[in-house]
This record gives C-alpha cells, structure tokens and sequence, in this order.
C-alpha cells in the first residue's frame, strides 16, 4: 500500500518525501522501530474494551511518546520540545501538568 498511486499523490500534495528501505532490513528505519517497540511493550499491559477504548488508549499514548517521555537518542529532551526549538532547562514551562498515564515518564 505505500507504494500505491494514491499513497504517493497524497505525500506528494502534503509536500513529504517518502523514503524507503531495503526488503527485510528493519535497522535502516530504527526510528519506527523503536516507536512500535514501546506501543507493544505498553499494549501488552492493557487490554482495551473496544475499539472506540483502543483510539482513546493511542491518542494518549502518542501524546505521553512526544510530549511527555524524555527520549536518549534526543538527549533527555521529548520529541516536542525539539520539532518547537523550546530548551526546558533554560526556559522555565508556561505550565507543569502530572501526567498520570503510560507510567507517567518513566
């Protein structure tokens, strides 16, 4: 499907180049890997009622993975402070939220 002629008109009109990598080599796209690692390892602790409960569930769960979640690979930084440029530790945040879900940071 990503290789579809409406996939590929629809990256092209939002102005996204789509990269691939070789057949059978998941360590050329370790970013995404990564990211699915840490949804199973989180899923396979929660056992949704229904679908309406699972879009729930990953809605939190991409907020805590970018907003919340300090990530290694960034420095200690979450994916949203570094896409808005904002250095937590030189500028103090508008406001400081407990963030209950996912385990909170850890």
């Amino acid at each position: 499907m990503f290789h579809c002629a409406l996939f590929r008109a629809v990256l092209a009109a939002a102005g996204i180049q789509h990269e691939f990598i070789e057949r059978a080599c998941p360590w050329q796209n370790g970013r995404i890997e990564r990211l699915f690692l840490t949804l199973k390892q989180k899923l396979n602790q929660i056992v949704p009622r229904d679908g309406e409960a699972l879009d729930a569930l990953l809605r939190e769960f991409a907020f805590w993975y970018n907003e919340v979640r300090p990530h290694q690979h960034l420095h200690g930084y979450t994916p949203a402070e570094v896409w808005r440029g904002v250095d937590p530790y030189l500028v103090a945040p508008k406001e400081v939220l407990r963030f209950e879900g996912w385990q909170g940071c850890s």
